[in-house]
C-alpha cells in the first residue's frame, strides 16, 4: 500500500498532473477562484466537470462532481466527492477492470464485493474515505466510480 496516498486521501484529492489539491469539505466557491472546472446547470442538479486528471498514483480519468439542487445540505456546495462514469458495454468493462486492478494494487481487495447476474459492486474504505466501483446494466452497461469523504 502506498503510504503517502493512504495518508493524503483522508485530507483530499490530488490532481497529480497539475498539482492541484482539493481538500475535502472545502466550498466549491473557494475552488471557483482557481478556474479549474466547467459548471453546468442540468435541471435538478449542478455538475462541476474537473476534466481529465491523474489521481491515486496515475489513474487517469475524466472527473466530475454534482450537487442536487433540492437538497438543503448542498446549498453551500462543499467538496465531498468526485466521480467518473462511462456508458457502453465495452468501455464500461474496460474501465471496470482498469480501476479495480489499479485500486487493488494500491489498497488491496475491497471490503465489500457484490456480484449479481449483471451487476458488480466493489467498495473500499481507506482512512475515512469511501471508494465505490459499480458496473451495472441499464439497457447497456454503465460504470460509476466514486470517491467520497465519509
Amino acid at each position: 500500500m502506498n503510504k503517502q496516498i493512504f495518508e493524503s486521501i483522508n485530507k483530499g484529492i490530488l490532481f497529480e498532473d497539475n498539482g492541484h489539491f482539493f481538500e475535502w469539505n472545502r466550498t466549491i466557491r473557494g475552488l471557483r477562484k482557481e478556474n479549474i472546472f466547467k459548471k453546468v446547470s442540468a435541471g435538478d442538479r449542478t455538475i462541476y466537470y474537473w476534466g481529465m486528471h491523474q489521481i491515486l498514483d496515475g489513474l487517469e480519468l475524466e472527473l466530475y462532481s454534482f450537487y442536487w439542487k433540492h437538497k438543503l445540505e448542498n446549498i453551500n456546495k462543499r467538496f465531498k466527492s468526485i466521480e467518473f462514469k462511462v456508458v457502453g458495454d465495452d468501455i464500461s468493462a474496460f474501465y471496470f477492470n482498469l480501476i479495480r486492478n489499479h485500486i487493488e494494487g494500491l489498497f488491496g481487495k475491497g471490503v465489500e464485493d457484490i456480484v449479481s447476474d449483471s451487476d458488480k459492486l466493489i467498495k473500499w474504505s481507506i482512512n475515512g474515505v469511501k471508494l465505490s466501483l459499480l458496473l451495472f446494466e441499464q439497457f447497456v452497461y454503465k460504470l460509476n466510480f466514486k470517491i467520497s469523504k465519509e
